[in-house]
């Protein structure tokens, strides 16, 4: 049983007023500027280009290094064998 026609209970739809409509639109417009903002900085950029950059130079040490690490293995064995044979 309703006493109270829908309409008038407090939280209805349709039942919203000036000052509740005031607030939606200015966290509206807040939260829109935030987003733009966020949108339009660019302050981290710089630091994600020197890191993308600092992965390809390691990632090409490390493709040399691989395909170097025999010869360089068999040059200090040279050394080595030399030093035990000449002692």
């Amino acid at each position: 049983m309703l006493l109270v026609p829908e309409s008038d209970c407090i939280g209805a739809r349709g039942s919203q007023g000036p000052i509740e409509d005031y607030g939606r639109s200015e966290m509206t417009n807040r939260l829109k500027s935030m987003f733009v903002a966020f949108a339009k900085d660019e302050s981290g950029q710089d630091l994600i280009e020197y890191a993308l950059v600092a992965g390809l130079i390691a990632l090409g040490a490390i493709t040399a290094m691989t395909g170097l690490s025999g010869k360089i293995g068999n040059a200090f064995n040279s050394v080595g064998n030399n030093l035990t044979n000449n002692i």
